[in-house]
Order: C-alpha cells, then structure tokens, then sequence
C-alpha cells in the first residue's frame, strides 16, 4: 500500500473508528482499524464485535492499493500532532505501516494480522426494510430521546430507542425510549420506499450516538449528507450517509407498551418554567441531592406564582432555590424527584420555556409527569416521581 492524503481527512475517520474501538476487547485484535486503499478512495473500517463502520477519505491519492490493520488508538494520537501538516504519505510492507511527513517527521507502526479481523455480515438482500430521514432530524430526534434509554445490559431491550413507524401523522417516525424510570419521545418525519417498515425497529443506542457523531464531523466540513438511510432485515441493521455506514446487530425482545404511560390526561397542576432557570436551580441545589436517587424535592404553590427547589443531606448541610414561574394552575403539593433525571430531560428539550404536567395521584403512589416544551414541540419527556417519606 502506497498513499498520500492530508492529515484532517484521516483524523476524522479515525475519531469516528476510536469511537467504535472497545476499550477492553476479548480479542486484542479489535484494537485495530483497517485502512483499506481502494483504486481512487481510502476507507477506514472498525469494529468491536456489535457495531462496524466504514469511512471514506476522499482526498487521497492512491499510488498502491492495498489494506493495512493498525492499532487505532496509536495512530489517531501520532496524526493528532500533524493536524497542521500539508500532506502526508503512507505505505507497508509485510511488517509496517510506515507515515512520513512533508516536514520530515517518520513513524512506523507494527500490523496486526488482518485475516484475524473479525466483520459483521451484510444485511440480506431480500429481507431488507429500508427508510430515509433527513441528516438534521435524525440529529435532533437522537438527542431529544437517548438520555432515556437504559445502560445496564440486564435491561437489553431497554439499551436502545423504539423507531415506530406506526403513527398516526402519513410519513411519521416515532423516536421513543425508556429506562423503566423515564420516558423521551419525539417525531420527526422521513421518506417512504418500497419497503418501508410498517411497525417497530429497535436501534442500540450506541448505534445511533455514532450515528450522530459521524453526521456532526461531516457538518464541520461541509459535507452534511441531506438524507440518511436506514436498512435492516432480521438481525442486522445499517445506516448509509454519503462518507460511509455504521452497521450493528439488532436488539432482540419486544419493547415495552410505553402509551399505556401516556395516554392519561388527568392533570392535578400544570406548571410552565423558563427551561434554563430551571436546569440552572437544579444544578444549584446538586450538592446535596445525593444517595443513589439524587433525590431532590420541588414544591409548587401556586397561591404566590413559585416553585422551591431544595435539596437536603443530613449530616452535610442543604440548599435551596425559589423560582417565580411563567404560569402554574392546579394544587400546592409538593414531589421528590431524581435531580439528575430532570437535568437530562431538561437538557435535550428544546424551546426556551418547559411546562411540567404533574397528573392525579392514585392512592399514595404519585403519578408521572411530563416535561415537554411549551412551543409547538413534537417532543416530551416523562418523570416518574420518587415516592418517599420525607423526615
């Protein structure tokens, strides 16, 4: 292999490729990122046993073709300190990756042995159900619903967002996820095919982060793809953007009925805040909202127009915050939320103004509540409240 290319092109591939590096691989060789010097592209490729993708460097020159497997990590960090270098040179042998700069610089890396590389099979032709939606609501849906998704693979189903295609707005994509405590779901539109899903498709939320990752490195450079693909048959799923694919495995199981969550509209408060006085108090008052649910407490009188937000560690101190809201009707109560679960809600919706809906209780168990932007807004997020006892 024999190439020439400029520096950014490469490091971006390979901040995408790091992404998908595992940091403790069972097999050492999934450290490696393949460089594959096709006839007039570069491609950068890496997987980690779920998740694969393929980059293309579109401003190399290709002398020699050829494919070479180098650790990624390693790489990525040396051509980090040429980022400013014009142009760059590339070329192996059976032992080495060699790099010389147009400064004079010369690193040499040793290869991993690429038949050893493990790859995820392409999606099978006659099954695929394929999707469009455009590169910036793709973006946006990601990050209004990720934070809800769960993290503990005990929960699998549960590590991914819920894509329902079943709506009842034509050409309508749902975007929802759920971590058993939470809920975030937003809808955005996309572009039918021939084979457009007709119910559910469940993406690892470690699917889409790079997904959106990957858009966002392509928008530095002006190379935003308008349209990104989404492909899948029974156990695969891949999406296309025009500087490559990220492909994955499914999520397998059935995801939980979360309207039933959603379909109430008995409403003992209504509560409208300036989204970023509200994040800032709770961020305040973080110090002592502490133990495994954060716990922090919001008390809502509407008789003077005010929430009080207050935190409380029994042998370390408390805090507190009083906010004049925009607008809030209903009874004074008062509810124990996690803290850290209201900042990600808060942090990924969009619009200047939230209205927090707090529905009736039933018994002492108190019900959800909802967060969602007072703008016309596809989008909210959903609370459970901590039933607690407070001393």
């Amino acid at each position: 292999m024999d190439i020439s290319c400029i520096p950014t092109g490469l490091i971006k591939a390979l901040s995408l490729a790091n992404k998908v590096i595992p940091h403790n691989p069972t097999h050492l060789i999934l450290l490696n990122v393949i460089l594959k010097a096709e006839p007039e592209i570069l491609k950068v490729e890496a997987f980690n046993g779920q998740i694969a993708m393929s980059w293309t460097v579109r401003d190399a020159n290709i002398n020699t073709p050829g494919e070479v497997a180098v650790n990624c990590k390693d790489f990525l960090t040396l051509l980090n300190s040429l980022k400013d270098e014009v142009a760059i040179t590339l070329s192996s042998d059976e032992e080495y990756l060699y790099l010389k700069s147009q400064q004079g610089k010369e690193a040499k890396f040793a290869k991993g042995d690429i038949e050893e590389m493990p790859w995820i099979d392409s999606l099978t032709e006659e099954e695929i159900e394929q999707v469009s939606i455009e590169a910036d609501d793709l973006i946006q849906a990601v990050e209004e619903t990720k934070y809800a998704a769960a993290t503990e693979m005990t929960k699998a189903i549960l590590c991914g967002v819920c894509l329902n295609f079943d709506t009842d707005e034509e050409n309508t994509v749902e975007f929802a996820a759920t971590d058993g405590h939470r809920l975030a779901r937003t809808r955005v539109l996309y572009e039918p095919s021939e084979n457009t899903p007709g119910n559910k498709l469940v993406m690892p939320t470690e699917t889409l982060t790079l997904t959106t990752y990957a858009l966002k490195q392509m928008e530095t450079s002006e190379e935003i793809a308008e349209m990104v693909t989404i492909s899948f048959d029974e156990s695969k799923i891949q999406v296309d953007f025009s500087e490559g694919f990220i492909r994955s495995r499914k999520l397998d199981g059935k995801y939980p009925d979360y309207e039933m969550l959603i379909n109430g509209d008995d409403f003992s408060l209504d509560c409208t805040f300036k989204r970023k006085q509200l994040l800032e108090a709770l961020k305040f008052i973080d110090t002592f909202a502490v133990g495994k649910d954060s716990l922090c407490f919001i008390d809502f009188v509407p008789e003077e127009k005010k929430c009080t937000l207050r935190s409380k560690e029994n042998t370390t101190g408390s805090a507190e915050d009083t906010l004049e809201v925009e607008d809030i009707n209903g009874q004074a109560q008062s509810l124990g939320f996690n803290s850290n679960y209201l900042k990600q809600c808060l942090k990924a919706m969009p619009g200047d103004t939230v209205t927090m809906e707090i529905t009736e209780t039933t018994g002492d168990q108190p019900g959800p509540v909802f967060v969602s932007p007072s703008e016309e807004y596809k989008t909210f997020g959903l609370v459970m409240p901590i039933q607690i006892n407070e001393s």
